[in-house]
């Protein structure tokens, strides 16, 4: 399916075991997707310990401006990066982008949380992060 991407909005963060060599590769396969789509980009970078999104002020941020309608899609390096957390966060999260009606893009699948199979993919792929 096509998707009419001009705006996204990278999420990148440090989490415990990840050195400085880690998240850079992860920039540069976000940046590098960007370039090839032209897409526009802003960056959202968090070192967070934390699964709870209380804690995560940059995520915070972020589910907000996407509430606001900024981005076209949010892109990650793996769906987890926003689907860690207890089940309250996540069901939070799936609403705010199912409501803003923005993507959430990997390097393997853009994923519309309005399909019913995408819906299902990332409430699997929640549940195998919280593990």
């Amino acid at each position: 399916m096509e998707y009419d991407i001009k705006d996204v909005a990278f999420y990148l963060r440090k989490s415990r075991g990840e050195g400085t060599k880690d998240l850079d590769k992860h920039r540069s396969i976000l940046v590098e997707m960007a370039i090839k789509n032209k897409w526009r980009y802003i960056e959202y970078f968090e070192i967070a310990s934390s699964e709870d999104i209380e804690y995560r002020p940059k995520f915070k941020q972020l589910l907000k401006d996407v509430q606001d309608g900024i981005y076209d899609a949010v892109i990650v390096v793996d769906y987890d990066r926003l689907g860690r957390g207890d089940l309250s966060d996540q069901a939070y999260v799936k609403k705010v982008f199912i409501e803003s009606e923005t993507l959430i893009v990997t390097p393997e699948k853009i994923y519309n949380l309005s399909d019913e199979s995408d819906d299902l993919m990332v409430d699997v792929k929640g549940l195998i992060a919280r593990q």
